[in-house]
């Protein structure tokens, strides 16, 4: 991320990331929802992590922590969303009880729409989800496609796109 050729503030969005805290660069900020103690570090100015300990707690932590973060001052030209799923309920590696794919599929249309709004443009990679136990190949497969619909229905659909 340090060597990215973006200028000025923009915003690191992960869910579930094996991270430490961000590079130091004060034009970046994460904020990082995660499931599972292998996640945790110590924060710093510019990044906020929130363990949710209870699965059917994990939209009400997305939404409220999506509308905080203008209301703490900060301007984002960029979005970088790490759509992570790990947290899915079936994933043998970080899953959480009550993290459906309904939820997931859900905490997309809130980060998407949530960018599209505002205006911010997004970039994203699909991530995590480890297969075994009731999580196979096909249904890993139709979380990621889950990631690619919002995204496409947020920003192809409603005619702000421009390629």
């Amino acid at each position: 991320m340090k060597g990215s050729a973006i200028a000025g503030r923009y915003r690191v969005r992960t869910e579930h990331a094996h991270l430490v805290d961000p590079t130091g660069d004060s034009r970046i900020y994460q904020l990082d929802i995660s499931v599972h103690g292998f996640d945790q570090y110590k924060p710093s100015n510019n990044s906020r992590l929130v363990m949710v300990d209870d699965g059917y707690d994990y939209l009400t932590s997305v939404e409220y922590e999506l509308e905080n973060l203008l209301d703490e001052g900060r301007s984002f030209d960029l979005c970088i969303y790490n759509a992570g799923m790990d947290p899915f309920e079936y994933c043998t590696n970080g899953g959480k009880e009550g993290i459906s794919m309904r939820t997931l599929a859900r905490r997309e249309e809130l980060v998407f729409s949530w960018c599209r709004s505002r205006r911010i443009p997004v970039a994203f990679t699909i991530a995590g989800g480890y297969l075994g136990g009731r999580l196979d190949q096909c249904d890993l497969i139709r979380l990621h496609r889950m990631t690619v619909q919002a995204a496409a229905h947020a920003f192809l659909d409603t005619g702000t796109y421009q390629a």
